[in-house]
């Protein structure tokens, strides 16, 4: 019978107490040297409870994938990616605009280490390198019509908590064909010639976006605080998101800069771009207007 009052009593008292306390931690201060209590998250100064949905950069990666798309319509080429921690979102970012879907091929999404060998040729063993990203872009257009492919290979997490300086690295490659070969000893025994651009990216720190850095700051310090190196699940799923996320961004703004390093131009069938000894003028390798029946 006590039990009936007791155990009521107890959580009365209790209840408010804690509840209290949970508030003064989501409410403490912080900042990139002060971070907050596992599963809270620093924002504007101050911890506060958070989720999956708590920060998004889909209207960033729209902006960049509209900016994208307007760049390889202008040159009369299509996109091919090739995707592994990104796992297919570069693509479908790519497909979300309207009206530009003849100038997007499709994606390899080898996310498994395995799939990067099988479906791409890679040949590393350690599929988180700079020639990984470059073998994955090599492949893409080998197995594909495509005239430009993109490529990412990097750590969105979990990391175990002594290589924690591997979240958020990742190593983009983009590729455009050519005529003739261009010098790359990452990519060797290729049947096509293309031209190469290659960045390696440190999300969590200095090549990320605000908010992904701040993520990151938090999963290390729970990371290392915890015996196993283990997060809670709300820091571990939104920092995953927010990494994956900047890695569209980071990718497709490496395309547009590599890009706009060539001038094309198009009489309506051929296209030529001169500083790549005339890309694309064999009319079968170029989606134009008059022939595409997809408005995506």
């Amino acid at each position: 019978m006590w039990k009936k009052w007791v155990i009521p009593a107890i959580v009365a008292l209790v209840g408010p107490w804690m509840l209290l306390v949970g508030i003064a931690m989501a409410d403490s201060p912080c900042n990139r040297d002060i971070t907050c209590q596992r599963g809270l998250l620093c924002v504007e100064n101050a911890c506060r409870a958070t989720d999956y949905m708590s920060f998004d950069y889909t209207p960033i990666m729209n902006a960049k994938a509209e900016e994208f798309l307007k760049e390889i319509k202008a040159r009369q080429l299509n996109v091919v990616t090739a995707e592994s921690l990104t796992s297919g979102m570069i693509v479908s970012t790519l497909v979300n605009i309207p009206l530009y879907g003849s100038y997007i091929y499709g994606g390899f999404s080898t996310y498994d280490s395995d799939a990067k060998r099988k479906m791409l040729g890679v040949k590393k063993g350690n599929v988180y390198t700079e020639t990984t990203a470059r073998q994955m872009a090599a492949g893409a257009l080998e197995n594909s019509r495509a005239m430009v492919s993109i490529a990412v290979t990097g750590h969105a997490g979990p990391v175990d908590k002594n290589k924690l300086e591997e979240l958020g690295v990742v190593d983009a490659a983009v590729f455009i064909r050519t005529k003739t070969p261009t010098q790359d000893d990452q990519t060797t025994n290729q049947s096509i010639a293309f031209n190469t651009r290659h960045r390696h990216l440190e999300l969590c720190d200095g090549d990320g976006q605000p908010m992904t850095e701040i993520l990151c700051a938090q999963y290390r310090s729970e990371a290392e605080s915890d015996p196993n190196g283990y997060v809670s699940a709300p820091t571990l799923s939104l920092t995953r998101k927010l990494i994956r996320q900047n890695v569209v961004i980071s990718a497709l703004d490496l395309a547009i800069e590599h890009l706009r390093d060539f001038s094309c131009e198009s009489d309506g069938n051929i296209v030529t771009c001169r500083s790549l000894d005339s890309m694309c003028q064999n009319p079968t390798m170029v989606v134009t207007p008059s022939t595409t029946n997809r408005l995506g």
